[in-house]
């Protein structure tokens, strides 16, 4: 599959090679793949293993990242990572020169999430941990357009995040819920300006 011209190109041009490679559009994974092919060369048991631990690493971050989401629920966050970590579905898992540098950028997206909703826990650290957010989350999406629709998960987890925070019965939850729709707009407003940008830039 990708494998191939992917360790060709690293046969010919060197790790420097993946700059223009993917200059046009994808700009931030030709970095990745400059520091991964410079690390792991051509070894195929060397890629085969980096596969899975970077599989892993987008599993801890989930782990993370629903943890910070829902606290108080360790057994069932944990059997979703788990099932997400070995899930039977994904046979791509051999093609490891490829998948290795994706779940690198899934983790850095999970690692988004789970910074924007300490932002929220954390209104003291809200700036600092905002931008570190923007800054994976520009990286992930920025590197491939793979992940680019689970953006549209953030106002679900602010939602989310927000609801655990306001006290009381169902009804006085529900009596907040427009003041709650706009501390999530005002949230998610930076996420949705990088998407334009985004989509601006891709066409």
């Amino acid at each position: 599959w990708d494998d191939w011209p992917t360790i060709w190109y690293l046969h010919l041009f060197g790790p420097g090679g993946f700059k223009d490679v993917f200059a046009i559009d994808r700009p931030l994974l030709g970095y990745i793949f400059m520091v991964t092919t410079a690390l792991l060369g051509k070894s195929a048991l060397a890629w085969q293993i980096f596969g899975i631990l970077t599989r892993w690493a987008s599993a801890l971050a989930l782990w993370w990242t629903l943890r910070s989401l829902w606290p108080g629920n360790l057994r069932q966050v944990t059997w979703v990572v788990i099932l997400f970590a070995v899930y039977p579905g994904f046979t791509q898992q051999p093609i490891s020169v490829t998948y290795s540098n994706a779940w690198i950028i899934l983790t850095a997206f999970f690692l988004s999430l789970g910074l924007m909703i300490w932002a929220v826990r954390r209104p003291r650290w809200k700036i600092l941990l905002l931008a570190g957010s923007l800054l994976l989350s520009a990286f992930a999406m920025f590197s491939t357009e793979y992940f680019f629709g689970l953006e549209m998960l953030r106002p679900v987890f602010l939602w989310l995040v927000m609801e655990k925070e306001s006290p009381g019965s169902q009804a006085e939850r529900r009596s907040v819920v427009w003041p709650r729709l706009k501390r999530i707009l005002y949230y998610w407003l930076p996420y949705i300006g990088l998407m334009i940008v985004f989509l601006i830039w891709g066409v």
